[in-house]
């Protein structure tokens, strides 16, 4: 929990999305001044899209205001294994070819944990397909950081 005076100073950005009547998509521009938010669209359409249409109607989307309060960098955790990542082995396919490949549990691989492909990584929210050409390890902070081999 934050006390109240470290919210004293928040820097404040005002956005809109806009976008000419019956368009379906939108641009973002600052709206810090509503009288200059029809110009600030105009010249952003331009700039997007190369042209203007000043004689038709703009419609106001979304408005949103963004509070920033900067503080201290929370302390990074070192990633620790917690013993055997390996869940076993099952068949993928790559490139039309079955491999029987390692099958890793994310959540038991430590910092400097190697992963070489093929294998599959399981997170609890995702699966990792490391294909055959690639390899990597999990950084200091727990991030599997993966490049071609």
């Amino acid at each position: 929990r934050r006390a109240a005076s470290d919210l004293d100073s928040p820097s404040y950005e005002r956005l809109a999305d806009l976008r000419y009547r019956g368009q379906s998509f939108e641009l973002t521009v600052a709206a810090d001044d509503l009288a200059s938010l029809p110009e600030r669209f105009h010249a952003a359409h331009e700039r997007r899209y190369g042209f203007r249409m000043e004689d038709e109607g703009i419609d106001v989307v979304n408005v949103r205001l963004v509070a920033t309060v900067h503080g201290a960098r929370p302390p990074l955790h070192q990633a620790r294994t917690t013993g055997t990542a390996t869940n076993g082995r099952r068949r993928a396919n790559f490139d039309g070819e079955w491999l029987e490949v390692e099958v890793l549990d994310r959540r038991r691989l430590g910092a400097g944990s190697a992963v070489t492909g093929p294998a599959i990584v399981e997170f609890p929210e995702a699966t990792c397909l490391v294909r055959p050409e690639w390899a990597g390890e999990v950084d200091d902070v727990g991030t599997l950081v993966l490049e071609r081999a």
